[in-house]
């Protein structure tokens, strides 16, 4: 009996580190690398960063969407695009509560910073977004 209790508070207390340890991580989170494709979905009232390489002069395309229960005209969503030295390359143009960024890039390293947020109301049944890219 007493060897079963020390099993479980061995369970218990490897459950609640792993826990805390995966909200850790979340706050102190790197940048994602942004790729062609569909992202992973994002929480709307965050701010997430997202890093790109390139190699040579590329057009680059991200919009973002909601999932299809959200009204776009409930949220806020913007980004900015900074170059290696944090200088503002481009920002999106909003879009219903959305953006879609383009811009001709030169070989280098850029940070897309997205901001979201919800605009009142009755949250719709998503608190989520993603990123579609294209690079020509």
């Amino acid at each position: 009996m007493m060897f079963q209790r020390k099993v479980m508070a061995v369970i218990t207390a490897v459950a609640l580190m792993g826990g805390l340890f995966q909200v850790s991580s979340v706050l102190a989170s790197a940048p994602t690398p942004l790729v062609e494709g569909r992202s992973e979905y994002r929480r709307i009232d965050s701010v997430h960063r997202y890093v790109l390489d390139v190699d040579s002069r590329t057009r680059l395309q991200v919009e973002s969407r909601v999932w299809a229960g959200t009204s776009p005209n409930t949220v806020s969503l913007r980004a900015v695009l900074f170059d290696d030295e944090h200088k503002r390359v481009a920002e999106g143009r909003n879009r219903r509560g959305l953006f879609v960024l383009e811009e001709l890039l030169e070989a280098g390293r850029y940070t897309l910073e997205v901001r979201g947020r919800h605009l009142g109301g009755k949250q719709e049944s998503s608190n989520h977004y993603y990123l579609t890219v294209r690079m020509d």
